[in-house]
């Protein structure tokens, strides 16, 4: 059993640690058998998280947005189906303080374009999934943004609004090219956005299952447009 020594540098540790105090090693806090050993071995991996996630661990409520939603959407139909979109009220504190400790945060865009049917179901003509992710270096103070539906293509900014701008922003996504639409034919967009905020490394992604119940997804967006 932990005797009162071992309680108080376990409780000095996790306070230090939740209030950004200075380091604690956690490979040298008291260890002990049985259920109080399972529970030191959760500490010391709390301890080796950024002191700005532990808090949204142990409250995920505090990470997500639930306003968040699809707006700004704008259709065009040349050269093809073509998409302009945001996400609006994507980012809170916690997950931007989340992002400046060096956490991987994706947004999983869908954009599924049906064609209208008459007294029958629309049928689908593509479903298209990408991702927008940033990764900040702190050592160069820099935001990498990597687009999915540009091939991968990567852009760094300095400035957190701009990294927010660009990840939460999709512009001219072609959805199919003009021969394979129909004239005089109705067509209806729908989007949706999935953030998922943490990519812990391997095998805090185990241990820590619990942040998967910080993602949340918008609402799908719909509207229709004609040829």
């Amino acid at each position: 059993m932990m005797n009162n020594k071992d309680i108080s540098a376990l409780a000095d540790a996790v306070r230090n640690t939740l209030n950004g105090g200075k380091h604690i090693d956690p490979l040298h806090l008291p260890s002990a058998p049985g259920s109080t050993r399972a529970f030191i071995c959760l500490v010391k991996i709390l301890l080796l998280i950024p002191p700005a996630i532990v808090p949204i661990l142990i409250y995920p409520s505090l990470a997500y947005s639930q306003n968040a939603r699809i707006d700004n959407v704008l259709i065009s139909t040349k050269p093809g189906a073509v998409v302009s979109f945001t996400v609006i009220d994507a980012f809170t504190g916690d997950i931007e303080e989340a992002i400046k400790s060096g956490i991987t945060t994706s947004f999983t865009f869908r954009v599924k374009l049906y064609r209208k049917k008459a007294l029958w179901f629309d049928k689908m003509i593509n479903d298209i999934t990408f991702q927008h992710t940033v990764k900040y270096d702190s050592l160069k103070d820099e935001y990498h943004v990597t687009f999915g539906e540009r091939r991968n293509e990567r852009v760094t900014t300095q400035e957190m609004d701009e990294m927010k701008r660009m990840m939460s922003t999709v512009r001219h996504l072609l959805i199919v090219p003009g021969k394979e639409l129909e004239r005089s034919g109705t067509y209806r967009v729908t989007i949706k956005a999935e953030l998922d905020t943490i990519d812990l490394p391997f095998p805090l992604n185990y241990m820590l299952f619990f942040v998967s119940f910080w993602n949340f997804e918008t609402d799908w967006f719909a509207e229709d447009f004609s040829l």
